[in-house]
């Protein structure tokens, strides 16, 4: 994987507000915790956090930590109580944990789990969400790269979802319909996007990668491939017209922040493959397509 690290710089994080330095450096903490703890290739951080890290300070901020880990390494994670310290001294203990229960059957197993960092005088908290999966898959993955996470003096280097398949995990969300065709998502999943596109320092975005990882996410759930993005709900508009106020958001009014979006996943989707579609006809080489952040459009490299 030519992904390996994240764009973060030490100015980066004084441009925080305070409250936010602090959960990241709490997060940092948690992390080479944890990876001190698990085995090699054990697991592997997720979700909007592994998006921080490989985004930097222009990410949203998470509430959460996603991660996926073998189940046998979730089990040594879960029984823990006090963690290993983490580089500057923390100490971490797992203050309690609970299988989350899905309102639909079938789902995969979850566990929510709640961990305290001290360092010092400061104490932190930081609310995991733990995806098991069987230790073989675990083992066999290989859509995963070295990500420096900013840590409080110097970065920890952790497993990470590539950014590509980050955001096709968060697609699986952004076009799953619940009864009465509501839009299983959240307007933040929009800013993630949007965000993630704008972003002239995360990592190189190719065509026929993001395509692969929405082909391979999809095939695991056994969802259908989405042939185009549902248009928000216009209850998300209160939501982000704040927002976009308080953040400083650039991606116009929701309709147009939907265009945007549009601009990049549409050709992302307008050509299924394998399971989805041929995989196995020659096709001709040609240059491969990468996202430009400036430019707004998959441009030949």
């Amino acid at each position: 994987m030519e992904q390996r690290r994240g764009p973060w710089e030490q100015a980066d994080r004084t441009t925080l507000p305070t409250a936010d330095q602090h959960l990241v450096q709490s997060i940092a903490a948690v992390l080479s915790s944890i990876d001190r703890l698990l085995p090699p290739h054990a697991w592997h951080l997720k979700g909007s956090t592994a998006l921080l890290g490989w985004m930097g300070p222009s990410a949203r901020l998470p509430n959460d930590v996603d991660m996926a880990l073998s189940a046998s390494a979730g089990r040594l994670l879960l029984s823990a109580t006090e963690l290993p310290p983490a580089p500057q001294g923390e100490s971490l203990w797992l203050l309690r944990s609970e299988p989350v229960v899905f309102s639909s059957p079938g789902r995969a197993t979850v566990h929510r789990a709640l961990v305290r960092v001290r360092a010092g005088e400061a104490i932190g908290k930081v609310l995991l969400n733990i995806l098991l999966v069987p230790d073989g898959e675990a083992a066999g993955d290989n859509r995963t790269a070295p990500l420096d996470f900013p840590g409080r003096n110097a970065p920890v280097t952790v497993p990470a979802a590539t950014l590509s398949r980050c955001l096709a995990q968060k697609l699986l969300r952004y076009t799953r319909r619940r009864d009465g065709g509501k839009i299983n998502t959240r307007w933040t999943d929009l800013t993630d996007f949007l965000l993630a596109a704008a972003s002239p320092l995360a990592p190189a975005l190719l065509l026929d990668e993001v395509r692969r990882d929405v082909a391979i996410e999809f095939a695991a759930m056994g969802r259908t491939w989405p042939d185009h993005l549902p248009q928000p709900p216009w209850e998300w508009l209160d939501f982000w017209d704040t927002a976009t106020f308080r953040d400083g958001l650039e991606f116009g009014r929701l309709p147009e922040a939907a265009d945007r979006l549009a601009e990049f996943w549409n050709p992302v989707l307008e050509t299924r493959v394998a399971p989805y579609g041929p995989s196995t006809a020659p096709v001709p080489p040609t240059a491969p397509q990468v996202w430009s952040s400036s430019a707004w459009k998959w441009a030949t490299a």
